[in-house]
């Protein structure tokens, strides 16, 4: 395929990606109260404002740089034209540094938008920001280096084979569940595993900021190769069928555990569908991709009662969505891969067959290791830096603020004029 077909379909996903922070917005100002929209929709640009300065500053060199297993350190502030020597990871792509430096840049704020969602209605402005530079510049370009530039877990015998449901949405699940937990609960909530109506300000808001997340998710598993060609169909359509099984799973759920037939609830199953079949749908079956997103829309209801349970206040749900459908997704690939599929490819960063097609423990193994590793380094890294900013008074805004809502106390502000 000539590579001039290859950069048009890489940009135009990436732009598609680009679109998707719209619907995180969409989605974050519809499930929290309307006396916090503005502040979430300000959340959400500046997270996507700051990330794509402080990732061509130092994030893309820390993740793609040449460097040694645990960090890249070359390439800083790239010029973007002339060779990739810097990054050698990417020299398996025929588009140009600046074409795969914009598809991942499109991507990379990802990981603090979790942030922003989770500690929604309580997190102040300003830690937002920095925690942004933080994840965005450092913690993300880290564990995306181990696995896709060239890192440890790159080296390993088995390699991971990982596109995002860990290295994007583990790594942000795990920062959004750090910061819940230092953050505490908001100070008056309603919850739905307590059978209550919760705290949804504009299911229109949700039900669209769900769509665009579901094209975003389109976008980027068939923009990932960074190559127009074979294997974009059933890309398409495993995306599909992921997000839908979880779609339906999730409502039957709903049904199930509180008798009612709960929009909500679905729209979380889709979503963690998602993440869940992110890095198969290259890879697999399309029963499979099936099954996998069934499997995460139930545990996406299971899970949206186990964070309640233990009084991690999740607005968004983003920690059904990232953490349970992330680990989901990773160690899929160990479970289902398929030789078959993978044979019609080039093997050059394939993973070995799954468990269940006959290629052993090998691959399971190499991605239950990453799952931990990236767990047991960003889960204490942004405890510390949350609990940092909680002793400096940087983290949660005053109670009054909060009863008030920071539309107006922090941004001066009303996303809605009463009339």
């Amino acid at each position: 395929m000539p590579a001039e077909i290859s950069i048009v379909w890489t940009i135009i996903t990436a732009l598609l990606l680009y679109f998707m922070h719209g619907g995180f917005g969409f989605f974050e100002a519809g499930m929290c109260r309307a006396k916090n929209t503005v502040d979430t929709l300000s959340h959400n640009l500046m997270v996507l404002a700051v990330t794509t300065l402080v990732y061509w500053a130092f994030g893309f060199a820390f993740m793609f740089g040449d460097g040694n297993g645990f960090i890249g350190y070359s390439g800083f502030a790239p010029r973007l034209v002339g060779s990739s020597d810097n990054y050698p990871s990417l020299a398996i792509h025929i588009v140009p540094l600046a074409v795969a430096f914009a598809f991942s840049m499109s991507y990379a704020d990802t990981p603090a938008t979790l942030i922003a969602g989770t500690g929604a209605e309580r997190i102040q402005f300003s830690a937002v920001m920095l925690l942004t530079v933080v994840i965005s510049g450092l913690l993300f370009p880290i564990v995306g280096h181990w696995i896709l530039g060239g890192g440890w877990l790159a080296q390993l015998d088995v390699p991971v084979y990982d596109i995002g449901s860990g290295v994007i949405h583990l790594t942000g699940g795990i920062c959004a569940l750090a910061a819940g937990v230092v953050l505490g609960p908001r100070m008056e909530h309603k919850s739905e595993s307590e059978g209550e109506e919760e705290d949804v300000s504009s299911m229109p808001l949700v039900f669209l900021g769900a769509f665009i997340l579901w094209l975003g998710f389109f976008a980027f598993n068939a923009g990932f190769a960074m190559v127009a060609g074979k294997p974009l169909g059933l890309v398409v359509v495993n995306t599909a069928l992921g997000g839908s099984a979880g779609t339906v799973t999730g409502m039957i759920g709903a049904e199930l555990t509180t008798g009612k037939a709960r929009l909500r609830t679905a729209m979380v199953g889709l979503l963690t569908g998602n993440v869940a079949v992110l890095s198969s749908t290259a890879i697999v079956e399309p029963w499979i991709a099936t099954t996998i997103g069934a499997a995460a829309g139930l545990l996406a209801v299971g899970s949206i009662h186990f964070w309640a349970y233990l009084k991690v206040d999740d607005p968004t749900e983003y920690l059904t969505m990232n953490v349970v459908g992330g680990i989901l997704g990773i160690i899929a690939v160990g479970l289902f891969a398929s030789p078959e599929i993978m044979a019609e490819y080039p093997a050059k960063t394939l993973p070995r067959a799954g468990l269940f097609y006959g290629g052993g423990s090998a691959q399971l193994i190499s991605q239950a290791l990453a799952t931990g590793a990236i767990i047991g380094f960003v889960l204490p890294a942004a405890l510390f830096v949350c609990w940092i900013l909680r002793s400096m008074g940087w983290l949660r805004i005053p109670a009054e603020e909060e009863k008030e809502g920071s539309d107006k106390a922090t941004h001066g502000e009303d996303a809605y004029e009463d009339k």
